[in-house]
C-alpha cells in the first residue's frame, strides 16, 4: 500500500457553506458513528473500530470532529494539532452522501479555521483512492512525500 502525505497551499479562497458544520465529537450516538465509518469507508470489521476508537480517544493532541447536515451526521474527521502542525486523519463521509460536496464543503471549513490559527496543514491519502486524493487536490493539497507499507503475514 502507498499512501501520500500531502500539504495544504494556499491557491484560492475557500467556500464557506453554512448547509455543512462541522462540531467536536461528544456524545454516544457520535462515537457510533464514528465507528460505523471506519466500517463502511475503512473496511475494519466492528470489532477492529471499537478497539481503534478505544486507543485514540484520549489523545490530548486530537480533536474527533463530526460533520453534519441539516442536523443529521454525515462523516467526520480526527484534528492533531502539534508543533505548529495539524493533521487531518480518519476523514471519511457516509458513503450514501459521498459526492455531494460535502466533504469539500467540511473539508473547507477545517482547513480556514487552522490556517486561521497559523497552522501548516497536512493530511495522507492511499495512493489508490483517487476520488479522495481529486477532492483534496481540489481544495488545495499538493502531494510532497509517498510512503510505502507493506503487509506483513507471520
Amino acid at each position: 500500500m502507498v499512501e501520500y502525505q500531502m500539504k495544504w497551499e494556499k491557491v484560492a479562497e475557500l467556500p464557506d457553506d453554512p448547509t455543512v458544520t462541522v462540531r467536536p465529537s461528544f456524545s454516544g450516538d457520535d462515537t457510533e458513528a464514528e465507528i460505523q465509518l471506519d466500517v463502511q469507508c475503512f473496511g475494519l470489521n466492528e470489532k477492529e473500530a471499537r478497539q481503534y476508537k478505544l486507543e485514540t480517544k484520549d489523545l490530548d493532541t486530537d480533536v474527533r470532529l463530526i460533520i453534519e447536515v441539516e442536523g443529521k451526521i454525515a462523516g467526520k474527521m480526527r484534528l492533531s494539532e502539534m508543533n505548529g502542525e495539524a493533521w487531518i486523519f480518519g476523514f471519511a463521509v457516509f458513503p450514501e452522501l459521498q459526492g455531494k460536496g460535502i466533504g469539500r464543503k467540511a473539508l473547507s471549513k477545517v482547513v480556514k479555521i487552522e490556517d486561521e490559527k497559523g497552522f501548516s496543514i497536512f493530511l495522507e491519502v492511499e495512493a489508490k483512492n483517487a476520488h479522495a486524493l481529486r477532492l483534496y487536490e481540489s481544495c488545495g493539497f499538493r502531494s510532497y512525500h509517498s510512503q510505502e507499507y507493506y503487509k506483513v503475514n507471520f
